[in-house]
Order: structure tokens, then sequence, then C-alpha cells
């Protein structure tokens, strides 16, 4: 059986506009420490607005997306601690999760449940930037 969160939408509808709003923050200081990379208030900046986007998620119940917002985060502070080989290729994995976040949360509100397995290929591109282990479908999985 599939890890499947139950949770009320209308919470998630209630602080989507939020979410959204701090994650166009963490882009926008992501962009501008990529483009300068001298700029390390930049990437604090972004950091600490996905710290923000993950404590809502786990506010509202969402731990799939919750999860993913982790893993964002995870390899942003790896890149503070200048440990990820090939940053230029990090920048646009985790630019990719910030990106795919609002896309994934909308279709929460559609209906669709809260399931991190959709988002795997994305979370094992995160833990392998900063050298941590792939994750298998049977992390999701969980007998009755």
């Amino acid at each position: 059986m599939h890890i499947v969160h139950q949770f009320d939408v209308s919470t998630l509808n209630w602080v989507k506009g939020e979410i959204d709003e701090t994650l166009n923050q963490a882009r926008l200081a992501f962009e501008n420490y990529c483009e300068d990379q001298d700029e390390k208030g930049e990437l604090d900046k972004s950091v600490g607005y996905l710290h923000q986007v993950l404590g809502t998620l786990n506010m509202v119940g969402l731990t799939g997306a919750a999860r993913f917002a982790d893993e964002a985060e995870q390899l942003a502070v790896a890149l503070q601690k200048d440990q990820v080989r090939d940053r230029e290729k990090a920048f646009e994995t985790l630019m990719r999760a910030i990106l795919q976040l609002p896309d994934y949360l909308e279709s929460l509100q559609l209906g669709h449940s809260d399931n991190p397995i959709f988002l795997l290929p994305l979370i094992n591109e995160l833990r392998q930037h900063r050298g941590a282990a792939r994750l298998g479908e049977a992390v999701f999985f969980h007998p009755d």
C-alpha cells in the first residue's frame, strides 16, 4: 500500500498563496545567488524561505510535500556548506524542485493524494547531489 496521507484541502487552500509567495521569494533569492555566487546572503535567504515552506507543509499535514521540500532544503544547505561537487547541475536541480512544488500542491488542490512517490525521481536527484543514497519506491510503501 502506498503512503497516502489524508489532508484537509481547505487548509491547503488557506495557505497555498503564502506557500507560493514564499517559494517565489526562494526562487528569486536563489537566482540572484546563481548569478553572483559571492552573494552568499542570497543563498541564506533561499534556505530560510525553503525552511519556512517546510514548516508550513508540516503544520498542515502534507507529509509527502514536506518530504520533498525537506530534500530541497537539504540540498540548499549542502550548497551553503560547499558540500556539492557539481554545483551547476545542483543549481539546476534545486531550481526545478522550487518550480515543481507549486505544481504538486496544485494537483493536491485538484484532488490528488499527497503521495511523494510521484516526486521520487526529483527527490533522488536532490539526494544524489549531496551524496545521499537513492530512495526506492519501497520507502513509500507500508503493508496494512
